[in-house]
């Protein structure tokens, strides 16, 4: 290749007609244009290679508007490998640690109302009613209203 004879090189004069023409058919700004044709052509593979010119340059493909659409292998069997340990995980659900609480079981209810500095922390309860596992309702013994309380706000 000769630098003064530029037509001897044919790959660099089929560039330039090619983004020539690429330029004059967009209807996009200049600079939007240009920024396109060169994703577009540095995303193509060549033909001699098989690789396109990022891949050569950079190790591998760049990302396009298409592939932020389309999922890639990589990203594909990512997936899969989370679902499959989010499926391993649920099979080895622990046991519950703590106290079951049931009906007319007797333990002491977390204090949440006013005048909390003063009044008593912890009161004595009578469980009334379980909602799930994790939630119940509690009457205040000996008179007070029934309140709900988490199993964390409960101490047997």
């Amino acid at each position: 290749m000769c630098l003064c004879r530029p037509a001897t090189n044919g790959a660099a004069e089929r560039l330039v007609q090619t983004f020539k023409h690429a330029l004059s058919k967009s209807t996009l700004p200049p600079r939007v244009a240009l920024q396109e044709f060169l994703i577009q052509y540095r995303h193509t593979p060549l033909l001699a290679e098989g690789y396109s010119t990022s891949e050569l340059l950079n190790g591998h493909q760049i990302r396009t508007k298409i592939d932020a659409l389309l999922p890639s292998p990589a990203h594909m069997a990512q997936g899969r490998q989370a679902r499959a340990a989010t499926k391993s995980q649920e099979k080895e659900v622990p046991e519950r640690v703590g106290p079951v609480y049931s009906v007319g079981t007797p333990c002491y209810a977390l204090y949440c109302g006013p005048r909390q500095e003063k009044d008593p922390r912890w009161v004595p309860a009578l469980v009334t009613k379980v909602f799930g596992s994790r939630s119940c309702n509690v009457k205040v013994v000996p008179k007070g209203g029934t309140w709900r309380r988490h199993i964390e706000q409960l101490r047997p």
